[in-house]
């Protein structure tokens, strides 16, 4: 997180789960460069874990995309490009002005990065993007990182064989942990399996035979549960949050309650944009809940801390005196926002506890994400969906969704001058691209979903020449910086309003 007081307890309590940081600490530094990976190591992260793909002449270079658009100032594909083309260009000004000059990584930039006298050599988990040249990347692992734990992860069936065969350890990476995996991992003899945390719920853990690692965790509630499960490892983009977590697990192991910092949602007006200050913006008044999990007495300091835009904040900070158990429900004023999705602010808990049996005086940093939400309400009816204005030169544009039986129906209505809309619809977990419309079926128990699901939906096409992302909420592109999706609820479970316009 952005606080300028980091956690000062969570690199003393060692993994498992070990945890790393996914594409380095992308919230800091920009993701897969070498100063990304150095930042989540200064954290006290146990290592790190990133892209590989291979450029033209066959080097391997760190990035997440096939496209060098929008993370450097190129144009083209990685593999189109030689590597001494792909130095010159700048990969870390996109991300912010200081970081203007940072250039692409290569593996052995991130092989040779140095260990620590408390932590050793760092983790490393290769997450290979593309078809890349396995003997070399062994090569490299020898000559640079003898004594490291590397693991390297794919989708690809025969990436993860040839890995193991040439005595790399093989991780699989999948979108579900069912049976079909782990038949898999057991009988090709795969060493690890990753997988999000909502995908581990299917089989328990005494049912593999290999490490398990719980991919892409930054949610508060999923960073605990695999602290205190049986998990191997964490890939994460929360570093300070998911060390947290592992303090918590460890220090008060009979705690079985959530995390202990609650943020609420706060509500988006769902309705046309409001006013130049755009539909990223919003007055709350907000009670938000903080436990102490810990088995002995803490005093809580509670704070917010912005990531993106600007909020006035009334009614914190506060500190409270916690009991074992005891909550505190802090009541706090917030105004503010941004025209686009994504740094929702956070609300963070500084734990803090004298020496006492069988432990030493410490402090621990908690948070949570404010995460701001637009709700849309489904009904056979078709309903309206004003899309976000993200910048001044965005006109207006709608989509229309609509419910047919066990289905939802979403189709571009306005394009808002954008060229040849192709639609994209996120539902729950799945991500669903069409052209005009795409129907995606309703999960299980859709109706029954007081909350309702995750949804997002919008349009990608080309405006001035250049490629655009329209959407209706965060969660599209499903990536870091996203924003949050919204919400989509049962008509007759809904609060408050239609968003029909």
């Amino acid at each position: 997180m952005s606080t300028t007081e980091p956690a000062a307890t969570n690199d003393l309590v060692p993994g498992p789960p070990w945890i790393l940081g996914l594409r380095g600490s992308p919230l800091e530094a920009p993701e897969n460069t070498r100063v990304g990976l150095e930042r989540a190591l200064e954290l006290g992260l146990d290592g790190v874990a990133y892209d590989v793909r291979a450029s033209a002449d066959g080097e391997l270079v760190l990035a997440r995309h096939a496209s060098l658009e929008g993370v450097t100032d190129g144009t083209g594909r990685v593999a189109d490009r030689a590597w001494k083309e792909l130095v010159e260009l700048d990969a870390g000004g996109a991300f912010g002005a200081r970081f203007r000059g940072e250039r692409l990584a290569l593996l052995e930039d991130a092989l040779a990065l140095p260990g620590s006298p408390e932590r050793g050599a760092p983790q490393h988990v290769l997450l290979l993007a593309s078809q890349v040249d396995l003997g070399r990347a062994r090569d490299l692992v020898r000559d640079l990182a003898p004594t490291a734990s590397v693991r390297v992860g794919a989708r690809e069936p025969a990436l993860l064989l040839e890995a193991r065969d040439l005595g790399l350890v093989p991780m699989l990476v999948a979108d579900r942990a069912g049976s079909r995996e782990r038949e898999f991992v057991a009988r090709e003899r795969i060493a690890a399996c990753a997988a999000p945390a909502w995908a581990w719920s299917e089989l328990d853990s005494e049912a593999w035979d290999c490490e398990r690692w719980v991919l892409g965790a930054d949610r508060p509630d999923e960073l605990l549960a695999a602290a205190r499960a049986p998990f191997f490892g964490v890939l994460t983009s929360e570093p300070l949050r998911a060390l947290a977590a592992r303090v918590l697990a460890r220090l008060a192991p009979a705690d079985t309650g959530p995390f202990p910092v609650e943020a609420p949602e706060l509500d988006l007006e769902p309705g046309p944009e409001p006013g130049v200050r755009g539909a990223w913006w919003g007055s709350w008044s907000v009670r938000a809940r903080v436990r102490n999990p810990f088995p002995f007495s803490v005093r809580a300091t509670i704070g917010l801390v912005p990531r993106r835009g600007a909020f006035d904040i009334r009614g914190l900070p506060v500190a409270v005196e916690l009991a074992p158990g005891d909550v505190h429900e802090a009541a706090f004023e917030l105004t503010g926002g941004a025209r686009r999705p994504g740094g929702d602010p956070l609300l963070f808990a500084r734990f803090r506890w004298r020496a006492g049996p069988g432990r030493a005086a410490g402090t621990l940093l908690c948070d949570a994400p404010l995460r701001r939400v637009r709700r849309a309400v489904l009904d056979a009816r078709p309903v309206r969906l004003p899309l976000l204005i993200e910048s001044s030169f965005d006109e207006p544009a709608t989509m229309v969704a609509r419910r047919s039986r066990g289905d939802l129906l979403v189709s571009v209505e306005g394009a808002g001058g954008v060229l040849d809309p192709r639609a994209i619809v996120r539902l729950g977990h799945a991500v669903v691209r069409g052209a005009r419309g795409v129907r995606v079926p309703l999960p299980e128990g859709f109706d029954a979903a007081t909350e309702g699901v995750e949804f997002s939906c919008g349009f990608e096409g080309v405006q001035d020449g250049e490629r655009v992302l329209r959407r209706f909420a965060g969660g599209l592109p499903d990536e870091l910086e996203g924003g949050a999706p919204g919400r989509l609820v049962p008509k007759r479970l809904a609060r408050g309003g239609d968003p029909r316009s």
